[in-house]
């Protein structure tokens, strides 16, 4: 007792000794908290996947210590009429490949951009002269590349019943990484030239010495605005009311505006929205940077400043996440349960998919439970799912428009005269349009 009332009233000791109390809870209340996580009453014990090997390949069937509540039958009638709002450095990438996956497998017609890969136009509306014709005059199935957002513009290429949805991210969040991206990525001229050794800062504080007098050459100012697009006059004079008044066309307007910060739940309910499979959902993140480093360049005031100059892109925001979270309370309790399983899914078939190109190791199998029937992932589906956007545009572009594949004759065959226009075509066909990403 005497030894214990020592260490009690001794500073040092005692600021030891409750730091090592404090940090114990810590650690328990942590670990209590990831085991009711993981858990989740199940009688099977921890997730586990059901791995063995077979002639030398491995084969995991996932999905077993999850089945507790009866079997998932696909009865639903799948929407495969799309229109997504691609905006810029929102995972947007990433959405998309879901959505070419979807279509090329089910041979629909996407609208297909004519002068780039990935882009039909970054600060325009969609129109005839930017995107390949539709082959049979009717209208296109999906639409998911970059073009501002029109209305009028997209029903006339899409069907009446597409389904119309987007994502959308914090706006600073947003903002930090475009602005990385087009100053060291793409070399963008305004961006690239603020010297300094803090140009973010130094373009929050002087956006009239550096941004383009035209909001829609800028991917900085207000840019998921723009993407969505907002009135011109709301950039130079964003009145509240006409702010809200445009919102609430955006919100009828559009189906499902996904939340960045809140994917694995945006890619579910997005699944139930369209009445998708499990598979169709899988993912691995596309064309993302390495975002903790960015946060070295924030300075003090840096998101103050951002939000005094980007209040459309934070009134976007701030009214889709609220809706976006309603749509979530109007799931049942299982959906959080599904979300919890579509993760380590997803983990699973990500690892999977990163290791099959290196090895031989068979196929992903999962088990016939309540959130899908039974699926394999194989290495050809690693190919589509890890496939950046540039190669599956020229994908697609091959197999919607095979009379652009140049042939031997445009290829080895005498000049044209100088006065006829070529036509514009394709790069020469790769042996592999499948980029193995190792």
């Amino acid at each position: 007792m005497a030894t214990l009332r020592s260490i009690l009233t001794t500073g040092k000791r005692r600021t030891r000794l409750l730091c090592v109390l404090f940090g114990g809870l810590i650690f328990v209340v942590t670990a209590l908290q990831i085991w009711n996580t993981f858990h989740l009453n199940n009688t099977q014990g921890i997730i586990t996947d059901d791995c063995s090997i077979t002639r030398d390949s491995l084969v995991c069937k996932f999905g077993k210590a999850w089945d507790t509540s009866g079997k998932h039958t696909d009865s639903a009638k799948e929407v495969k009429h799309i229109a997504f709002l691609k905006a810029h450095k929102v995972a947007g990438s990433t959405v998309m490949n879901l959505f070419m996956r979807f279509g090329y497998s089910r041979n629909l017609t996407f609208v297909l951009p004519k002068n780039s890969k990935n882009v039909i136009s970054q600060h325009g509306y969609l129109n005839d002269r930017d995107i390949h014709p539709q082959i049979d005059q009717g209208r296109f199935d999906m639409l998911c590349h970059h073009v501002v957002y029109n209305q009028s513009a997209w029903q006339r290429y899409l069907h009446k019943d597409a389904f119309y949805v987007s994502i959308i991210r914090d706006p600073f969040d947003q903002f930090l990484s475009s602005f990385h991206y087009f100053r060291k990525v793409w070399g963008v001229p305004y961006l690239h030239n603020i010297t300094g050794e803090f140009p973010m800062t130094e373009l929050l504080r002087h956006p009239e010495r550096h941004e383009p007098k035209l909001p829609a050459y800028s991917f900085t100012n207000n840019r998921m605005a723009l993407d969505f697009g907002f009135p011109p006059s709301l950039f130079d004079n964003p009145l509240p009311e006409q702010i809200t008044k445009y919102i609430s066309y955006l919100d009828s307007s559009f189906h499902f505006v996904m939340i960045k910060e809140h994917f694995d739940e945006s890619v579910v309910l997005l699944k139930h929205f369209l009445s998708w499979t499990m598979k169709d959902i899988l993912y691995v993140r596309q064309n993302t940077i390495s975002f903790y480093r960015l946060h070295h360049d924030i300075q003090p005031g840096d998101r103050e400043l951002h939000r005094q100059r980007a209040p459309l892109d934070y009134a976007l925001y701030e009214y889709f996440l609220l809706r976006f979270w309603k749509q979530i309370r109007q799931q049942d309790a299982e959906f959080h349960r599904e979300v919890l399983y579509f993760k380590h899914l997803r983990g699973s078939v990500e690892t999977f998919c990163r290791h099959v190109f290196m090895k031989d190791i068979g196929v992903f199998e999962t088990n016939h439970n309540q959130w899908h029937m039974p699926f394999k992932v194989t290495k050809e589906d690693c190919y589509l799912i890890m496939m950046n956007e540039n190669d599956f545009s020229v994908l697609l572009k091959r197999k919607q428009y095979p009379y652009l594949q140049p042939t031997s004759e445009s290829r080895y065959g005498p000049k044209r005269s100088r006065k006829r226009t070529p036509r514009r075509l394709l790069p020469p066909h790769r042996p592999n349009i499948f980029k193995e990403p190792l």
